[in-house]
């Protein structure tokens, strides 16, 4: 719902759609929304666009790191997963995000092994990869930069990975703060989020011992050892009362 309402008026703050934004992935909707005229629809064609197109980024990352049979068989595997066909016919954003963290790894990977074009093209990819789904940025950085220093060994290059990235993530970040209007309104609907969140999971825990296990109660099993415990000592004291009556 709040990535349908995104396509007629993007707007953090209105959670339209909620916080980081995915700015990127609503844009392709649009595009996509131009011609089917269904959010739906819309969306769910970019899920199965987006697995198609990572099914082949598997194969060849598999073949790169490995050979054409093992690159066969992972992309096979890949394209009759259960739960990569879910996610692949529903509008959400994990199948973009299989596809640009399948590219990073590709590009990556041909870094490691000395390519300067390829650790330019991975951070290009990184830094786009943000406007899908910004938790991207943090994930994968590690692994740009580990390749990088590993693979080609230049500060040069690292330097200038790192301008390429910076670029890349403004090409969709100024678009997203200036339709939110601002800044501020940006990082006030972040901290929103955060807080309803940690007040989310708060309520959750102050609910387990009533909720879970009864009022008053513990953890799963305790109920039961202090029943046998209870009828442990209930033993011990007949045996007790017996041995005293029959002295």
């Amino acid at each position: 719902m709040q990535f349908a309402l995104a396509l007629n008026e993007y707007d953090v703050l209105k959670h339209q759609p909620h916080p980081p934004g995915y700015i990127l992935y609503v844009v392709l909707g649009r595009i996509v929304n131009a011609w089917l005229h269904d959010p739906t629809a819309s969306y769910v064609a970019l899920a199965v666009a987006f697995s198609g197109l990572t099914t082949f980024v598997v194969y060849y990352l598999a073949r790169a790191v490995y050979d054409r049979t093992t690159a066969l068989a992972a992309a096979a595997l890949l394209a009759v997963s259960p739960l990569f066909w879910f996610y692949s016919s529903v509008g959400l954003t994990y199948a973009g995000e299989a596809l640009f963290a399948s590219t990073v790894a590709y590009f990556g990977f041909r870094a490691l092994n000395g390519s300067r074009s390829d650790a330019y093209l991975a951070a290009w990819y990184l830094g786009i990869a943000g406007g899908m789904r910004q938790s991207l940025l943090v994930l994968l950085f590690p692994l740009w930069i580990g390749c990088v220093a590993l693979g080609v060994r230049r500060l040069r290059v690292v330097l200038v990975g790192l301008g390429i990235l910076t670029a890349s993530v403004l090409t969709w970040f100024v678009p997203m703060i200036w339709l939110t209007g601002g800044l501020e309104r940006y990082v006030a609907a972040s901290a929103e989020i955060r807080s309803s969140s940690r007040s989310a999971r708060s309520r959750q825990r102050a609910s387990w011992p009533s909720g879970m296990f009864g009022a008053g109660a513990g953890p799963p099993g305790s109920g039961s050892c202090s029943a046998g415990r209870s009828r442990r000592s209930s033993s011990t004291r007949s045996c007790t009362s017996g041995k005293r009556a029959t002295s």
